[in-house]
């Protein structure tokens, strides 16, 4: 049979299809759902949320000046200092790490299988390794975060956040090219290819990246948390597009890996 004509069914991963969908979207659920009420907590709870918070003594390289938050800013890791809302950031977020190491490691298996049969090119096999390091990634760091407030633990508490951030950017990006071209034009969202939404996704991601972490530091807090959010939620959309991967038996043209 020629390259031309060459046609792969998508093979299965560790999860079957309803489980692992199941699992994608109760990911998702949980994280944006825990932080979207401890955000809530933050901005109506008051009480010493509105206190001054001094990070002085936790920045090494200070330069004799002051470093003080007036009131907790609405970043999302802000849930994570006082109770109740501690309570379910912990739980929340460590929820959605265990289910993210759980779905890189299916969706890592599932691409692996799938390039295998295809012959795919090394390429593509360590964008697959890649993705599916920075899930495990991702997950970890979700799951240890909560337990490293910025109010008390700041270092260690940026290391995981900046680690969830570029683990997350990474693994949509790498599972992108992974993949790229196992999606055809049936594969919409109203009318949109699903291809296209994710590269879409993908550059509102790399930008909320990067103002994420730079405007902070910078003295734009605000426009920091903002994309902070909007890093969450383009991130999140990004991991729903892999949604196809699930499509066990569907068939393909064997030709576009070897692109």
């Amino acid at each position: 049979m020629s390259e031309e004509t060459t046609q792969i069914v998508i093979p299965p991963g560790i999860l079957s299809p309803e489980i692992g969908r199941k699992v994608l979207i109760s990911a998702v659920i949980f994280i944006i759902a825990t932080s979207i009420i401890t955000q809530a907590f933050v901005q109506l709870g008051g009480g010493p949320r509105n206190d001054d918070i001094d990070l002085t003594d936790q920045i090494t390289h200070s330069t004799g000046e002051t470093h003080i938050l007036e009131g907790l800013p609405p970043f999302i890791s802000s849930g994570g200092v006082y109770q109740p809302e501690k309570t379910i950031f912990t739980i929340g977020l460590s929820l959605s790490g265990m289910l993210f190491i759980v779905l890189g490691i299916d969706f890592g298996t599932r691409t692996h299988r799938l390039l295998s049969v295809a012959g795919a090119k090394p390429w593509r096999r360590l964008s697959n390794v890649a993705s599916t390091v920075a899930a495990i990634g991702a997950g970890v760091s979700l799951m240890m975060i909560p337990q490293y407030p910025f109010d008390v633990s700041l270092v260690a508490h940026l290391f995981y956040a900046i680690t969830i951030f570029y683990c997350s950017f990474f693994w949509v990006f790498f599972s992108h090219l992974a993949r790229s071209g196992s999606e055809d034009d049936s594969l919409t969202w109203r009318g949109y290819r699903i291809s296209t939404l994710r590269k879409y996704l993908l550059l509102g991601l790399f930008v909320s990246l990067i103002l994420t972490i730079y405007a902070p530091p910078a003295g734009y807090m605000l426009l920091g948390a903002f994309f902070e959010w909007m890093l969450l939620l383009t991130s999140m959309g990004g991991l729903l597009s892999n949604m196809p991967a699930f499509d066990e038996g569907r068939i393909i043209p064997g030709k576009i890996f070897n692109a």
